[in-house]
């Protein structure tokens, strides 16, 4: 019985001997191999031939940067106390230095003067200047005017104790162009002529080297009959006058009321400088507004 058991251990021993051993080798064998690779992985890396280098770029030449000046060290500023304040303030016109709150109230209240008295400003402006276009206009441009008479009825009327007509002048025209037949013109009345009034408001009948004169109720230029549309009705045509030669630089006026007209059959032709304008509208009254 002990013989059998002496023989087991034996051979036990034996078969772990063999794997121990059989385990050592298969670790140097694997241990070989992975220094063959590692050397066959050199050898590799030895004869693959080296990357191209890229040039490097030229440095460029060297430039001293400036220093940075130090920067001074800060220093707050105090705020001014009230001594300093009223010491900035100037002296008013007395001489004396105002307090701080008193010299904003001075000037909130004169700047509100100032505002009280803009619009006025303002307004008195508009006026003046309003006028100022007024009075060029009317010296140079268009003039208001009233009929004073009845010599141009029933186109302008003008009557004693009525309502006139008021029209406007046209001043600027006659500096532009020719004085026409038919049109309505104020002049200045001429010398020795007796009138209530300082200018005159007549027809344009007959023009410079024209021989005019009346008969058989109408007015004749030269061997022409006018038609007269603008006649008053009431004195069924014009009384006959002798031919008239208008002179140069003159003009024949004659009242659309033949019967009650003091005109260039009295007083003969007006020179042009005498005219001062054509009348092209009537203003008023206001149920007569228009165009002449």
């Amino acid at each position: 019985m002990v013989s059998r058991v002496s023989v087991r251990s034996v051979n036990d021993s034996d078969d772990l001997r063999s794997r121990i051993e059989a385990q050592i080798a298969a670790r140097r064998e694997a241990a070989r191999l992975a220094r063959g690779q590692d050397s066959a992985g050199r050898r590799a890396a030895e004869t693959r031939p080296d990357p191209p280098v890229s040039p490097v770029p030229p440095t460029p030449p060297y430039r001293p940067v400036s220093p940075v000046p130090p920067t001074p060290p800060y220093r707050p500023v105090s705020p001014l106390d009230e001594t300093q304040i009223i010491d900035a303030i100037p002296p008013d016109d007395h001489g004396e230095i105002p307090h701080p709150q008193r010299r904003r109230h001075r000037r909130r209240r004169r700047e509100s003067r100032i505002r009280q008295f803009a619009f006025p400003i303002r307004l008195l402006v508009l006026v003046v200047v309003a006028a100022l276009l007024a009075l060029g206009l009317r010296a140079f441009v268009v003039e208001p005017f009233w009929i004073p008479s009845e010599s141009m009825e029933p186109t302008l009327h003008g009557c004693s104790g009525c309502n006139n007509d008021r029209l406007l002048v046209d001043k600027l025209s006659y500096h532009l162009h020719a004085v026409h037949r038919g049109d309505v013109v104020v002049f200045h009345r001429p010398p020795g002529v007796e009138a209530a009034e300082s200018v005159l408001i007549k027809r344009v009948i007959g023009l410079p080297g024209e021989t005019v004169s009346g008969h058989d109720g109408k007015v004749w230029i030269g061997s022409r009959p006018l038609e007269e549309s603008y006649v008053n009705p009431v004195c069924h045509g014009t009384e006959a006058f002798d031919p008239v030669t208008v002179p140069k630089g003159r003009y024949f006026m004659m009242g659309d009321n033949r019967c009650d007209s003091n005109d260039s059959r009295m007083f003969g032709p007006i020179p042009k400088s005498s005219i001062i304008g054509r009348a092209f509208l009537i203003i008023w009254p206001l149920g007569r507004i228009h165009w002449l």
